[in-house]
């Protein structure tokens, strides 16, 4: 009961943010600096809500410093922050964004950007994951559907005075199915 009661909650709340996410753009953010010696690294984590998906990405960008921009560096600890845009649409592909051409299926979408500059030594890559709305409302509803189903069914054999397990006809029968051994319930018994 408490499964299906949670499935069905995570259900209302996916469809609720899948007609949000088309008027407002939200997420959560998780970056990471740190100095290794004189090589400076970026890291982030972030999940996003927009236009009828959830876009889960990934980015990395290092540079090498100079012994004078170590020194000055201040490097940020690590933050968790949220984001908000109105109106939002994904990255067009414009320098440092993300492309999501290469696979745009049923609303699914996957890019990476990735490159080496050796001029300023730098390097980033980023790689971005979007999943529709529809289909984490199916995944989160598929269970309490499956539950009730079969207590639906299990419900519709009792009543019919049948076993649950297999379906056999159990007038007559004591204790036990005769066909596939499962117990027979006191009210089943005639």
């Amino acid at each position: 009961m408490l499964l299906r009661l949670l499935s069905l909650l995570l259900c209302l709340m996916t469809a609720a943010l899948w007609a949000w996410s088309y008027r407002s753009g939200d997420g959560i953010v998780q970056d990471r600096e740190t100095l290794s010696d004189s090589t400076f690294h970026y890291r982030q984590l972030a999940a996003y809500s927009m236009r009828g998906g959830v876009m889960f990405n990934h980015g990395y960008f290092q540079r090498v410093l100079s012994p004078q921009a170590v020194a000055a560096r201040q490097i940020r600890p690590a933050s968790l922050g949220f984001w908000h845009i109105d109106r939002p649409r994904y990255p067009s592909g414009t320098p440092g964004e993300i492309p999501l051409q290469p696979l745009n299926w049923l609303g699914f979408h996957f890019g990476t950007n990735h490159g080496r500059d050796p001029a300023t030594a730098t390097y980033s890559s980023s790689l971005s994951i979007v999943a529709p709305f529809w289909f984490l409302t199916l995944a989160l509803v598929t269970p309490t559907v499956f539950v009730s189903w079969r207590r639906h069914l299990r419900r519709r054999a009792r009543s019919r005075n049948r076993c649950v397990g297999c379906g056999y006809d159990l007038r007559g029968s004591l204790g036990r199915c005769p066909e596939c051994g499962t117990e027979v319930p006191a009210e089943a018994r005639v």
